[in-house]
């Protein structure tokens, strides 16, 4: 969220916003592994592909409850704290992936006005389509919108249809295939202000404190 002069009308101030794209990593080592003391006992099950990396918790629960009840219990206090450590894990995911929707939310209950969305449009998943060949020697210099990482970083998957093979390119944990979007991040004039002072400020609006600061700003200018 941007305060800015007018590029055109210097005697007007704008509020503006535009899309951004927010990265953020996160330690799945808890839904991966097995700590010491729980991985000693039975072999761990995987989850069929593409999530192979992820263990299988249902397969890991039934085989557990056929241990003996004096194994059981020490068992099962040890595997609670595994779980603990997953819902920390995951509950950290989830705030990050609902933090736009309230970011949103909070401008246009402030602004009263109702928020353009660019939603990502992934090109041809297929590079073998004849519509994506001419594009391929651009592709060096793409990032992958699904994980961050450039084109060179993937590997080519060859796979078969009912016209033939066709390739993809995987990404480096296997759990997809690149992908690449033409967002634009064009801004949207939330509110205008006929003022011919200039005022530069930039409000993250992820912040609580910054959406005070910006609610400050608006009753100001009222």
């Amino acid at each position: 969220m941007r305060v800015r002069q007018n590029p055109i009308k210097s005697n007007e101030t704008e509020l503006i916003t535009y899309q951004g794209r927010d990265l953020n990593a996160f330690c799945l080592k808890s839904l991966c592994e097995i700590p010491a003391g729980l991985n000693d006992l039975f072999v761990v099950k995987y989850q069929a592909a593409p999530y192979h990396a992820f263990i299988d918790y249902d397969a890991f629960f039934r085989t557990a409850i056929m241990l003996h009840d004096d194994i059981l219990e020490p068992f099962l206090v040890k595997l609670k704290q595994h779980l603990e450590s997953i819902q920390v894990c995951l509950g950290k995911i989830e705030s990050w992936l609902l933090e736009p929707k309230s970011n949103i939310q909070f401008l246009e209950e402030t602004f009263g006005k109702k928020l353009i969305i660019i939603r990502a449009v992934p090109l041809c998943d297929d590079y073998a389509h004849p519509c994506q060949k001419a594009l391929l020697h651009e592709m060096n210099t793409w990032i992958c919108q699904r994980c961050n990482s450039s084109f060179n970083a993937h590997k080519k998957y060859t796979y078969s249809k009912r016209e033939g093979s066709v390739f993809k390119f995987q990404c480096q944990d296997k759990l997809g295939f690149f992908k690449r979007s033409d967002i634009r991040p064009e801004c949207q004039v939330l509110k205008c202000y006929k003022e011919s002072g200039k005022f530069e400020k930039t409000f993250t609006i992820a912040k609580a404190s910054d959406q005070q600061k910006l609610k400050k700003f608006i009753d100001f200018r009222l």
